[in-house]
């Protein structure tokens, strides 16, 4: 299934530690740095403010904010103006990241991180300072005022402290704020920190209810030997969820199809059904927008025909929506996971999916959602309308349930699911079971 191509160890153990809360730090030094930070206050939100002595230096700070998703906010001309007056050139733009290249007055350095702390729009500064010489002393007071601003504040200040390590070691003692090395490093840890124990806010959806368990259970039962349920089956598993599907029936040949198009209303789509036939548009298996009765009858048997079919899912066509990808399986070492990414046939080509243990709350499924990251196709982009998000959402609990109430369900696609304004319905299903739970047809 595309499911299980696209969830690899490594991908599910991350999403299983953010899923629980936990920081995943990939070096030993990034460990380090984010243990700094969780000693410092916790920043209420991901707005920096990077000032720095170094133009340089603010760039890297302000590319590995953006690189951590952290925000940079617009600093207020009433904070701005008193610097530009300080300035000995003024060809620097002030701006944030704030440039402090051409101002060499320490004790309006104190003046200027208190301002920043005290900004309304700012959860954090990045305060980046090289000294030598005859700066040493004045940098290690300077350094000192950052520690007792970022406690009266109650706001962490990151230090990038660049100097000497006997210099380093001098104002660490005296700062009371850890420092770091890097602008990136410092970055790493409040993101770290803003990331830290945050739960995603509730979206408040119901959707146990829809749940007919014992159906699904009896839907398993007709698994084929080796643990495949066909399309008709997997259709009818997923619709016992609560997961909306798109109306569709059964036929064995042409004439019936012609019949079941006539009943659902044109245009129609024809999916041939077979244990052989997984990927069914790479195999030609699926035949799209037959407007009569003519080319239904016509293309169904063409299919039976040539793919040896003894049965063929007639579905009402749908048109429009972004198509994402809904899926579970059962891991070795989590059980239950769900899946949810931008789907269609190019899914395993894009990889854009996010994961989480099973069953998912609301909010655990909202943050599947803005994971992702095309995420914006999906709230509206250009000309094309955004989702309908509690219904995408539904989706996704919905299958969760599933897959954490039958342990025997061992894979489980849904792409694509085709979400638009009006809602989200599943096309196409594939499920396998463990076949020692299959009873044949």
């Amino acid at each position: 299934s595309h499911t299980t191509a696209l969830v690899n160890d490594d991908l599910l153990v991350e999403e299983a530690l953010a899923q629980a809360g936990a920081i995943r730090a990939h070096t030993i030094s990034d460990c380090l740095a984010i243990l700094k930070m969780l000693g410092q206050p916790r920043p209420r939100g991901r707005r920096l403010a990077i000032v720095s002595r170094s133009g340089g230096h603010a760039v890297v700070a302000a590319d590995a904010a953006s690189r951590y998703d952290m925000e940079l906010p617009e600093l207020p001309r009433g904070y701005l103006d008193p610097i530009s007056q300080a300035t000995r050139a003024s060809v620097i733009k002030l701006q944030n990241p704030l440039d402090l290249g051409d101002l060499f007055q320490f004790e309006l350095y104190i003046e200027i991180v208190r301002g920043a702390l005290a900004l309304d729009n700012v959860d954090a500064v990045v305060l980046i300072h090289g000294f030598r010489g005859a700066e040493c002393e004045p940098s290690r007071q300077f350094l000192r005022h950052v520690g007792e601003l970022s406690r009266q504040y109650g706001k962490p200040v990151a230090p990038v402290v660049l100097a000497s390590p006997q210099e380093v070691a001098t104002a660490q003692a005296m700062a009371g704020v850890p420092f770091y090395t890097a602008p990136e490093e410092a970055v790493l840890a409040l993101d770290a920190a803003a990331r830290a124990g945050g739960k995603p806010q509730p979206e408040t959806l119901a959707c146990a209810a829809a749940f007919d368990l014992n159906r699904a259970r009896q839907i398993i039962k007709t698994a084929l030997p080796d643990g495949t349920l066909e399309l008709p089956e997997a259709l009818h598993l997923i619709d016992a969820a609560g997961v909306p599907v798109a109306p569709f029936l059964v036929v064995g040949d042409a004439d019936e199809a012609a019949q079941a198009a006539d009943q659902l209303g044109y245009p129609v789509v024809l999916k041939a059904v077979g244990a052989a036939i997984s990927h069914k548009t790479e195999a030609g298996g699926v035949v799209l927008d037959l407007k009569d009765a003519t080319e239904v009858r016509q293309a169904a048997g063409d299919l039976i025909q040539r793919l040896e079919l003894n049965r063929l899912v007639v579905m009402r066509m749908i048109s429009g929506g972004s198509e994402v990808i809904v899926g579970g399986k059962q891991d070795p070492s989590f059980g239950a996971v769900v899946l949810f990414g931008l789907g269609g046939v190019a899914a395993e080509a894009l990889k854009d999916v996010r994961l989480r243990l099973a069953p998912v709350s609301d909010a655990e499924a909202g943050q599947m959602l803005d994971g992702l990251k095309g995420a914006a196709l999906l709230k509206g982009f250009r000309d094309r309308p955004a989702v309908n998000r509690p219904a995408v959402l539904q989706v996704i609990m919905r299958v969760a349930n599933l897959m954490a109430a039958l342990p025997e369900l061992l894979e489980l696609d849904l792409n694509p699911v085709l979400a638009g304004p009006r809602g989200a319905l599943a096309v196409d299903a594939r499920a396998r079971v463990k076949p020692s739970a299959g009873q044949g047809h």
